[in-house]
C-alpha cells in the first residue's frame, strides 16, 4: 500500500506539472540532491529487498532515489511510471522491464529529455547507458561446485547436476562452467549424471531424484539443481530414501522457498544474487552516470566486484564473484524475501 500511495502521488504532482504547462527542469540543483526514481515489475517480496539497497544507496550517497511499483504486472503499468517520472524531470530512471522491448520507445523518450536510463535483468534493452546484471551464469557454476565441496567435507565424491530443459540457456552455462570447473579443481569428484532434466517441475525432479537415487544407491553425494522450485523434489526424495544428511543438495532458489529445507537439512544452501545489492548497483551506476563518470570492464564497483561491460550490446554490466551471494544456515537472518 506504502508504494501505492508513492506511485500515485507521483502521478499526481507530475499531472499538475503538465497541466501547469510549466518546462520540464531536473529535479537536482546546487543544493539538490539528484532524483533517481527505480520502477520495478510488480508487489512482491524480491522487490521489497531490493527497496532496502535503494535507500541504502539514497543515504550513503547522498541522493534522493525511491523504488515506484507499478498497480500491475505489465508493460502498460510500467510505461505510465516512466512517463510520469518524464514529466517530472527526475535525473535518472532505473527499470526492472517487465517487457523490455515494450519499454524501448518511453526509454527513448527519457533519453532524448536528458533522463539517463538504466536496466536491470534485461540485457537486450537498447535504450539504456547500462543494463545492470549480477553476475555471470558461469560464477553460479563455478559456486555451486565450490558449495557440495564445503557442505559434504569430501575430497572425492559423485553428484548429479538438474537443468530445465536441455535449452535454458542460464541452466546449461551453469552447468557447463560447473563441470569444467570441477574437472580443473576437484578431480576426486566426478558428475555420475547430468544435466537431467526435470522441466522446472518439482513433481518432476522428486520423481527423478528418486530414481538415481535407488539407480545408484549409496553412490550419490551431491544433487546439484537450477531452477527455484527444484530444491522442494530432491528435499522430498531425500526424505522418502532416508538420505537426509546423507546427501548434499545446492542449488538457485529464493529464501523463502528452502528457508524449512535449509533448517531440517535436505538442502544445504541456495546461490542467488540478492536484490538489494542490485538495488543498491542501479542508483550506484546512475549517480555515476550523473556526475559525468562511465563504467568500464575491470573497475571494481559496491556490492558486485570486479565487473565486465559488454554483452549483444556492449552495455551490459556483469558483476564478479561478489555479485553471486550463498544463502544457508550461516546467514539465513540477514535477509530473505
Amino acid at each position: 500500500m506504502k508504494k501505492l500511495i508513492v506511485t500515485l502521488m507521483v502521478a499526481l504532482i507530475c499531472f499538475g506539472t503538465v497541466f501547469a504547462g510549466g518546462a520540464q527542469q531536473s529535479s537536482s540543483s546546487a543544493d539538490e540532491p539528484f532524483e533517481i526514481a527505480v520502477v520495478v515489475k510488480f508487489e512482491h517480496p524480491w522487490f521489497d529487498d531490493m527497496e532496502i539497497g535503494i535507500e541504502e544507496a539514497a543515504e550513503e550517497l547522498g541522493v534522493n532515489a525511491y523504488m515506484l511499483t507499478p498497480a500491475d504486472a505489465d508493460a502498460s503499468a510500467q510505461v505510465a511510471l516512466i512517463e510520469s517520472c518524464i514529466a517530472r524531470g527526475v535525473d535518472a530512471i532505473c527499470v526492472v522491464p517487465n517487457d523490455p522491448a515494450a519499454l524501448e520507445p518511453v526509454l527513448k523518450k527519457a533519453q532524448d529529455a536528458g533522463i539517463i536510463t538504466i536496466g536491470h535483468e534485461a540485457q537486450s534493452l537498447e535504450n539504456v547507458t547500462y543494463d545492470i546484471e549480477a553476475f555471470d551464469n558461469a560464477v553460479m557454476g563455478r559456486r555451486v561446485m565450490d558449495d557440495i565441496v564445503k557442505f559434504s567435507g569430501k575430497d572425492e565424491g559423485n553428484y548429479v547436476f538438474f537443468v530445465a530443459q536441455l535449452t535454458a540457456e542460464t541452466h546449461m552455462e551453469r552447468f557447463n562452467a560447473c563441470v569444467e570447473y570441477q574437472k580443473e579443481k576437484y578431480p576426486g569428484w566426478n558428475l555420475i549424471a547430468g544435466p537431467v532434466t526435470d522441466n522446472a517441475n518439482t513433481q518432476t525432479t522428486y520423481e527423478k531424484t528418486l530414481e538415481l537415487l535407488t539407480q545408484y544407491p549409496d553412490q550419490i553425494d551431491a544433487i546439484i539443481t537450477s531452477d527455484a522450485a527444484s530444491p522442494v523434489g530432491v528435499a522430498q526424495a531425500l526424505r522418502d530414501k532416508n538420505m537426509v544428511g546423507k546427501v548434499v543438495s545446492v542449488g538457485s532458489s529464493t529464501p523463502s522457498t528452502v528457508i524449512d529445507l535449509v533448517k531440517e537439512g535436505t538442502c544445504s544452501a541456495i546461490s542467488l544474487w540478492r536484490p538489494a545489492d542490485t538495488g543498491y548497483v542501479q542508483v550506484w551506476a546512475a549517480k555515476e552516470l550523473l556526475e559525468g563518470r562511465t563504467i568500464e570492464s575491470g573497475d571494481v564497483i559496491p556490492r558486485l566486484g570486479e565487473v565486465t561491460v559488454g554483452g549483444a550490446t556492449g552495455h551490459v554490466v556483469v558483476g564478479g564473484e561478489e555479485g553471486c551471494v550463498d544463502w544457508d544456515a550461516s546467514n539465513m537472518d540477514e535477509f530473505y524475501f
